[in-house]
């Protein structure tokens, strides 16, 4: 896997036309698109299908109405822009463990990750993948989440870092497993510590998985915002990786 930070940009554009607001994907590329979950509900709360407004009225939090509905939002203007249709045009589908995809047949793969006020789109045609985004802080209790959720290679490696290092380490190896996982579509079906991972920002890689053969896979380290971590998992033995891009609504 080799990386390229070309920034992205997806213009400003009208909510009902697309004429102006596509973007091309090559196929040995994925792009990540970072939304800051602070602003532009009232512009992406229109992208919203029926069942996607009923989940925004459930929840009792105003936060959580407005992340859900940037974040959610943002996923239709971006996709969108890659099929030059509009955002409410898009139909999802959902796998046995919840993960949505586009109508069968569009070669488009897509996954969404979000914590705080910080989300990750990642878009690819290579294959499945999956995205994770975690701030960095300290845990007391992470010496013991390891323990029950990292591979025991996981934790040697983790404890080889030096201590100043380890909190950071810790959600650099959560990122990345969940974020396969997620490519996997497994759900809580497929363990953590199923498999064991080489998780530094350098050269990231799966080394070893005990519930079914290792695939080629690219995974990608990257930083969404200041004091956060991401990371991303692809079903394909090389990408070309354009990450580091806000989107604007």
């Amino acid at each position: 896997m080799w990386r390229d930070t070309t920034t992205l940009a997806l213009r400003r554009t009208r909510a009902a036309s697309h004429d102006d607001r596509v973007v091309s994907l090559a196929a040995d590329e994925a792009h990540i698109w970072c939304v800051d979950l602070r602003h532009g509900a009232a512009a992406l709360a229109a992208c919203l299908s029926a069942d996607e407004r009923a989940r925004v009225d459930q929840l009792t939090d105003p936060v959580d109405r407005r992340r859900f509905t940037i974040a959610r939002g943002a996923l239709r203007r971006i996709l969108a822009a890659y099929l030059a249709t509009t955002a409410d045009a898009l139909r999802f589908t959902y796998g046995a463990h919840g993960k949505p995809a586009l109508a069968p047949g569009d070669e488009l793969h897509f996954n969404l990750s979000h914590a705080d006020d910080v989300a990750c789109v990642a878009v690819s045609r290579a294959g499945a993948l999956g995205v994770d985004v975690e701030p960095v802080r300290a845990l007391e209790s992470r010496d013991a989440l390891a323990a029950r959720f990292f591979s025991p290679r996981d934790r040697a490696t983790l404890a080889a870092l030096p201590a100043a290092e380890r909190d950071r380490g810790f959600w650099r190896c959560w990122t990345f497993k969940e974020a396969y996982v997620k490519a996997l579509g497994a759900g809580v079906t497929h363990p953590l510590d199923a498999f064991d991972l080489a998780f530094s920002e350098a050269a990231p890689r799966v080394i070893a998985e005990r519930v079914g053969p290792v695939s080629p896979w690219s995974l990608h380290a990257f930083e969404p915002a200041v004091g956060y971590v991401g990371a991303l998992a692809v079903r394909a033995s090389a990408i070309r990786v354009c990450n580091q891009s806000w989107f604007v609504p």
